[in-house]
């Protein structure tokens, strides 16, 4: 009897596994079956997301190539370019006398002509001064009518010649060898260059310790001339 309910207990328990290892494996089976399907999905929206970027971004290539036909359409009928015209402010150089068309050429060094006195001197051409300078001898002030007045001699002879000039204004000149203010009268000369007449200030000194008795100065040279320093009297080669 005994031996009869163990075995019936031991046909049970074993029913029992087998029931619980056949659900086992259903679950195992039914889970393996939601991954899969899973997994496709995943891959199906992923493809469908792909698909849709592709077709939307084709769409915004297709409208941009549209809009910029459209764009260089209008450029080519209605931007028309506006003629430009070029002024162009500045001289020009005549190859065959070498002379600017609106300006003297010069050397460092020229020959001017003092009308009124007769006499001829090379003049230093020298941008760096201000005012241009003559050498006299004898200097004097007066006063006549009222007014300041110089007379002076241009040679240090014995029978030089006197001239006399108004004193057109007084210049303070500071030398860079000497820290001394010079105060200087200055007088209007009449003179030629190059075959024409002009009328410039100078400021009357003794330049006796300098080459040159004569220096033309930059107040002259502006907007009348320009200077090639490495030659010396270029007006008289033409």
């Amino acid at each position: 009897m005994f031996k009869n309910i163990m075995l019936t207990a031991s046909l049970i328990v074993l029913t029992g596994c087998v029931a619980t290892s056949e659900k086992v494996e259903q679950n195992s089976e039914k889970l393996a079956q939601v991954n899969s399907n899973i997994v496709n999905l995943e891959k199906s929206i992923t493809e469908q997301i792909s698909l849709h970027c592709q077709q939307d971004n084709q769409e915004l290539a297709k409208q941009l190539a549209v809009e910029i036909t459209q764009q260089q359409a209008s450029v080519n009928v209605d931007a028309t370019e506006p003629e430009v015209v070029y002024v162009e402010r500045c001289s020009i150089k005549d190859k065959k006398t070498n002379i600017y068309t609106n300006k003297l050429l010069l050397g460092s060094v020229e020959t001017v002509f003092l009308n009124k006195e007769k006499l001829s001197f090379d003049a230093r051409i020298d941008t760096g001064a201000v005012t241009s300078s003559i050498g006299v001898y004898n200097e004097t002030r007066f006063e006549r009518d009222g007014k300041d007045w110089l007379r002076f001699n241009l040679t240090n002879s014995a029978d030089a010649k006197t001239y006399e000039y108004p004193v057109y204004r007084i210049i303070r000149i500071i030398q860079q060898t000497s820290t001394e203010t010079n105060r200087r009268p200055v007088v209007k000369l009449k003179f030629a260059l190059g075959g024409k007449s002009y009328t410039s200030e100078f400021s009357l000194a003794n330049r006796d310790h300098l080459q040159y008795q004569v220096l033309i100065g930059r107040e002259f040279l502006r907007d009348i001339a320009v200077v090639d320093v490495s030659s010396e009297h270029l007006l008289s080669r033409k």
